[in-house]
């Protein structure tokens, strides 16, 4: 999805708070993030979808 809307990792990083790294992680299924919200997790992509 994220690059469906042009975003990079690092963008998506940016607006969840997190490393690239952990967001190559996450988004790959390596890690898995033990205690972030989530609703911290979804607040990038309703961004994103709002801004498609």
């Amino acid at each position: 999805m994220r690059e469906t809307r042009g975003w990079s990792q690092s963008d998506l990083a940016r607006a969840a708070g997190m490393t690239q790294s952990a967001a190559a992680r996450f988004e790959v299924g390596e890690q898995f993030p033990p205690c972030l919200s989530s609703s911290a997790w979804r607040a990038p992509w309703t961004r994103m979808s709002r801004s498609a």
